[in-house]
């Protein structure tokens, strides 16, 4: 739908409308999370890694633990792959989506270095577009 067929009084609902589900939203995230908490304590012990899970009165409880680990200083981290000490085995290759959107910003605004970069690079690429994040936001 275009701005210009869409009334004030009808982007004001819809702006209001979301605005409300979204505090609800958080309200109920609080909630879930606090009963959370107290499922914990009513699950058997949890391993470090790993799921444990409750079958009991016509429910399915199943918790899921994981580890979230990443280097202290990259720096550090580098220096110890290029000296061995970090093993081949536990290091995965990903790519720096920004320094990427950057590149492809600028071979868009046909900056010469950035374009012959971009050109020799998008094909080992795929390119889609994300869900569009929508926030609305009370103003004066």
């Amino acid at each position: 739908m275009n701005t210009e067929l869409l009334n004030k009084t009808e982007y004001k609902t819809l702006a209001a409308d979301w605005m409300q589900a979204k505090r609800k939203e958080t309200e109920w995230a609080e909630k879930r999370l606090a009963i959370e908490a107290q499922l914990l304590d009513v699950l058997p012990q949890l391993p470090e890694e790993g799921q444990k899970s409750l079958r009991q009165d016509g429910f399915l409880t199943v918790a899921k633990a994981g580890l979230n680990i990443k280097p202290v200083s990259k720096e550090v981290f580098l220096a110890a792959i290029d000296s061995g000490l970090i093993p081949p085995t536990i290091i995965e290759t990903t790519l720096y989506e920004t320094g990427f959107k950057r590149l492809r910003r600028a071979a868009m605004d046909q900056e010469p270095q950035a374009l012959k970069t971009y050109t020799e690079l998008s094909s080992l690429f795929e390119i889609k577009p994300a869900k569009v994040n929508i926030v609305v936001s009370k103003v004066a």
